[in-house]
Parts: C-alpha cells; structure tokens; sequence
C-alpha cells in the first residue's frame, strides 16, 4: 500500500485511473467512474489487479502533470539514464472514445535504462477470474471487458494467468509504447502505435486549450486551474454529473468501517462544484452538470434522494466486498445504502444551485424546471419538521 495523496490521476470524460509514485496503475474502472475496476490493488494488493511498469535497477522517481493538462508524466533517474513515462487517457475529436483508452508512452532521456512492465487483470471484486489469450494480439478477459494490449518497442509480450508482462531497454531514439484498449460486451479494434500517440496529441492540445480559455485570472491562477482540472476529472462527460470521489472503499480513517462508494453524483457537492465552476466563468460545464441534477431530481420527484448515478439513475443497494480493503480497513463496499436515506437538506442544496446559475451565471429556467421546483417547495412544507438522516 501507498499513501492515497501520492496517486496521481489520469482520465478521459468516462473513467479514471490512479498512478502510484513507483509507477504502477493501482486503480482503473472502465469504462465508467463507476463500473466494477479491472485494477484494485489499492484495495486487495493480491487480487485486485494492476499494471506495473519500473526499472529493474535501482532508481529515484520525480513526476508531474503536464501544464494544463491530466497527462502525468513520471521521469526514473538510475546510475546510467534516465526514461520519461508520459501517462493518458484519450480522447476522439470531440470527446471520450467508443472505448477506453489507457496509455504509457515511454520516452528515453538519456543513456540506457532497463525496464519491466506486467498487466494484471484483477478479480472484478471476485465476480469472475480474468484469462488471457494469445493470437494474433495480446488479449485479456475480466468479466464483461475485452482488453486489447498493444506492447510497440516494449519487448515480447509473454501471457501468464490473466496477464502480460515483458522487459526491455529503452534507449534514446527508440521510443516504446503500452497501451490498452478496452471494451464492454463489445469487440477491440487494436490501433497502431500512431493513431495512439496522435489522440494523446490531440488530447492535450484540447486540454491546454480548455484551460488557457479559463476566464478566471486571480491570485494562483495555476493551483485554481489545477483543482479546475481535478473536477473535470471527476465530470462523466456523457451526462455532465459530478462525481464526488473516483474510487470506492477509501477509509474516513484507517482500520476503521466507513469505508464507502462515494461515486456518484451528490446533490450537496454538486452545489459546491458548481458555486466553484460559476466563479470560475465556466458555463459549459455548469449547464451540464446543472441539467443532469435537474433531470434526476425530476424522474424521483417529489423525493429528492441524497445522490444519483451519473447516467441519472437511482443506484441500487451496496454489497460488502470480500476484499482485504486499504490498509486492512474493512469491509470494502460496492454501491451505497444512503442512497434512500431522507435528508432534507437536499432540498436546500438544489434550489441554492439553482439561484447559483440564475443569479451569478445568467441562467434563464425553463417552464418545466419552475414547475418541478415549485412542487418541491410544496412538498419540503408538508415534510421539513420529520426526522432525517441529513448532516
């Protein structure tokens, strides 16, 4: 295990993977925030599943995200090189991919640097075993995802009981790639090494143009942009909802049991984020996560549940996971019982995000959204002395 604060985090508008300082992928569910991970070794070190990638000699490690993107890029100094790990998620020309994307462009500085890399599909919390097959690409089956491996200048791929793995030597001038494609109850199409590199291309230049056009110039611009850019992370493109965090199970504290799914959509730290995205002059992503909150809201109304599912559903129940949890801190979950929880501070907390984007960002609402909001009115006086769950 490692400390949660040194992840670094990739993604691509659907779903999210988590790095660790040695370089190794500790968390990826695909191809939503919220699907089942194919990697969760920050959960179950043994069954969880990763995807390594490090020298096999000694070697100290920097990293940092490139300006005005979620690209990492994690540079290992040894005695005799040092090689550069540039880490993305990609996108098509205008928005996530058919399927999901995961890259690691290994890129030598210097000298000579000798490195391994194993792909380790996990247990899908013990839903299924993942296996491995070898015929014209490397292919790896974990539970409803097909996952293509495409290993360019990064050694022979050897398969092994639901992984991959390989050494080689990086040395400049000859650049290597790993990439995994992935696909759920659908067939992979495995791309060339080209294609990858040119949408991680495009990708950054649409994120470094995102960013520049941040309208927001005060004091730190570069730390607000940056925690701009971690809400954008967390945003599921498709429908514009927030997710409150991108993993599950991550303790309150440690060997403790509140250890919950927090991914998906909160009424409460949605009105946060979209106080945030209004001072920020951000109003396509505050017309998107605003609609989607309206649009739960409506399919439930008059109730008004304390979070949604980011394709505007209400999630089922939670499962308690047979996984050894961070740190020993069990158990881990899958779903979220507070989903029915009454907390009438729901209520508040959408009708301030409302006055939010009428008052500060021009927002004008429809005749359907005023009707929806004036039931809710009506209902929080029938039922705002009972006891509830709220904070």
């Amino acid at each position: 295990f490692v400390p949660i604060e040194s992840y670094g985090v990739i993604g691509d508008g659907k779903s999210v993977a988590l790095i660790a300082g040695d370089g190794a992928i500790d968390w990826w569910a695909a191809p939503a925030i919220d699907s089942v991970p194919v990697f969760a070794a920050m959960l179950d070190p043994a069954d969880g599943g990763c995807f390594t990638l490090e020298p096999t000699v000694p070697h100290e490690v920097s990293r940092r995200y490139r300006p005005g993107t979620n690209v990492l890029e994690t540079t290992f100094t040894t005695g005799d090189g040092a090689v550069r790990v540039v880490d993305s998620m990609n996108q098509g020309p205008s928005g996530p991919l058919p399927w999901a994307e995961l890259a690691r462009d290994i890129q030598c500085v210097s000298g000579r640097v000798p490195l391994r890399w194993q792909v380790s599909a996990g247990t899908m919390f013990h839903q299924g075993r993942p296996w491995s097959r070898f015929r014209d690409v490397p292919l790896l089956h974990a539970g409803d995802l097909l996952i293509g491996l495409l290993a360019e200048g990064a050694g022979q791929p050897e398969p092994g009981l639901g992984s991959f793995r390989g050494e080689f030597t990086a040395r400049p001038g000859h650049d290597a790639l790993l990439a995994l494609v992935a696909a759920e109850n659908a067939p992979v199409v495995l791309p060339s090494a080209a294609d990858v590199r040119r949408r991680r291309d495009a990708s950054v230049a649409a994120s470094e143009e995102w960013s520049t056009a941040v309208p927001f110039r005060g004091r730190d611009r570069e730390l607000v942009l940056r925690s701009a850019l971690a809400l954008k992370l967390l945003t599921y493109a498709p429908t514009g909802a927030m997710a409150a965090a991108a993993t599950t199970s991550l303790p309150e504290q440690l060997g403790a049991d509140r250890n919950y799914d927090y991914r998906y959509g909160w009424i409460r730290d949605t009105s946060f984020v979209l106080d945030a995205l209004i001072q920020l002059g951000l109003p396509h992503e505050v017309q998107g996560t605003l609609a989607w909150m309206l649009s739960c809201v409506a399919r439930t109304a008059p109730v008004i549940h304390p979070f949604y599912g980011l394709r505007r559903h209400v999630p089922e129940d939670e499962t308690e996971l047979r996984l050894r949890g961070y740190r020993d801190s069990v158990p881990a979950r899958h779903g979220n019982r507070a989903v029915d929880q009454p907390q009438w501070g729901s209520y508040g907390d959408l009708l301030e995000c409302v006055w939010l984007a009428v008052d500060r960002a021009g927002a004008h609402l429809d005749a359907a959204s005023s009707d929806l909001l004036a039931t809710l009115g009506g209902h929080v006086c029938d039922i705002w002395t009972e006891p509830d769950c709220g904070i």
